[in-house]
């Protein structure tokens, strides 16, 4: 459900427009009368708003909580002066109090399909097709970042490469469109075995890597032994058939100069784990 900010210190206008809105769309909103009251619910909520509906100009209004909500200014404004600076402080629409019903929520709904498309965009860029989980650019990008923070924090972080074992066997005997389902199988284990700060991707077929901040070698090989399990433990039912498969797993856990160097080091470990048998969890 998408969060709604609401700042207007009118008791009878504010009561109005909350109805309005919680009446017309599945939307929980949050309604202050000033700025002080504001700022307390920026400090006390984690979760982002969607939209921000305000009766005046925030003064910061070009910091992180505003700039990443959508905002619609409304106002009495006779000479187009409060527009201009709701505008220029990076609304993205205005409305004249008094306004219609109608009007307002065909303003509410654009701005709610606004925000839908970017994401759908933001998604189409950052996530795998078929999957669902974040691509290789993804994991490169917010993964770096991580990195220098554990070098910088001196925390521990473990990349790990997997990869299903004996994929072309699936596709070759089922076909491609069952070892699409495969994938798609593993990838929602995977999600569900790791925590959420980890960074679950696809890096391309059957291979997998994942980025774990903030644990210990020993749990690194508790999580991906458990991951390992899973895998082969689960029963994948496919166009009648009943699929099982096992994934191999190189694990990185030492905190290495490069992300580049600890992704090529769980390779290393992957490459161990296959010839050793498949099946298996290597751990450096």
């Amino acid at each position: 459900m998408k969060r709604i900010l609401l700042v207007e210190d009118s008791t009878l206008f504010g009561s109005s427009v909350k109805e309005k809105i919680e009446s017309k769309f599945e939307c929980a909103v949050h309604w202050t009368k000033s700025l002080k009251d504001t700022e307390a619910l920026f400090a006390e909520q984690e979760e982002d708003f969607a939209i921000g509906i305000l009766d005046f100009v925030l003064p910061d209004a070009q910091n992180g909580d505003i700039i990443d909500m959508a905002i619609i200014g409304i106002s009495s404004d006779e000479d187009g002066v409060v527009s201009a600076q709701f505008i220029k402080s990076g609304a993205s629409d205005f409305l004249n109090k008094p306004f219609l019903a109608e009007e307002f929520y065909c303003r509410v709904t654009q701005n709610l399909d606004l925000l839908d498309y970017i994401q759908e965009v933001k998604d189409l860029s950052s996530k795998d097709f078929l999957t669902g989980l974040y691509n290789r650019r993804y994991f490169f990008d917010l993964g770096k970042k991580i990195h220098a923070s554990a070098l910088r924090e001196k925390t521990k972080i473990a990349v790990a490469t997997v990869d299903i074992d004996y994929f072309k066997r699936v596709n070759d005997t089922h076909g491609h469109d069952v070892g699409d389902l495969v994938i798609q199988s593993v990838s929602n284990i995977l999600v569900n075995a790791c925590r959420e700060t980890d960074i679950v991707s696809r890096f391309g077929g059957e291979e997998f890597c994942i980025l774990t901040p903030n644990i210990t070698p020993a749990d690194s090989l508790k999580l991906f032994e458990r991951v390992r399990q899973t895998i082969q433990d689960s029963v994948i039912q496919v166009q009648g058939a009943d699929i099982r498969v096992t994934a191999s797993i190189g694990v990185c856990s030492t905190l290495l100069k490069t992300l580049d160097e600890m992704i090529v080091r769980s390779d290393q470990m992957l490459y161990r784990a296959k010839n050793q048998g498949r099946n298996k969890v290597q751990i450096t």
